[in-house]
């Protein structure tokens, strides 16, 4: 590897890190709001991680499919319905639609299914600190577009919640969607 490579390399390491920090950080914020919302009585949502399987030797860990989204439970204040979140932080004021490094195909596609099923379905979009709400007709219509993406200056911040502990109430936003 020549300098230059390597240089590059160490400059693409340390932007990953700083993209996992800043999603870590950006999940941990939306898991704090969804125990908020546990508390109030207002929903059950839990976080599901990817489906693994162990293999070979030495073992080696694949992550298989998930056909869920980031967020699953159920909201309390309307009669139980199911709910189903996917939640996006990024670094940038653009969300790619249907493209590895935004919202994918297959997220979409699980989207799409678990509204034809009868779920509430929306995208958690973290960025700068804010977070908006992002309806699937939304992102549909993004989707038909030439370049797909979603503007970040497009689109409201979520309001905030009614208390400290609430520092974004996406279940209004969603509520009045």
């Amino acid at each position: 590897m020549t300098p230059a490579e390597f240089k590059a390399a160490t400059r693409r390491q340390a932007g990953g890190r700083k993209a996992k920090k800043a999603g870590d950080d950006s999940e941990g914020m939306v898991l704090g709001l969804c125990d908020e919302y546990l508390k109030q009585g207002r929903a059950k949502l839990e976080k599901v991680d990817p489906p693994t399987k162990v293999v070979g030797r030495p073992p080696r860990i694949i992550y298989q499919r998930n056909p869920f989204l980031d967020l699953v439970g159920t909201w309390t204040e309307k009669q139980g319905r199911a709910l189903f979140l996917e939640v996006k932080s990024t670094t940038s004021h653009r969300l790619p639609i249907s493209r590895p490094n935004g919202l994918t195909k297959d997220q979409l596609g699980h989207l799409r299914a678990w509204s034809e099923a009868g779920a509430t379905v929306a995208l958690l979009w973290v960025h700068s600190g804010g977070l908006k709400v992002i309806t699937l007709e939304t992102i549909e219509d993004a989707a038909g577009r030439e370049n797909p993406s979603i503007p970040w200056g497009d689109f409201p911040l979520c309001r905030r919640g009614p208390l400290p502990s609430l520092r974004w109430d996406f279940l209004s936003e969603i509520a009045d969607e």
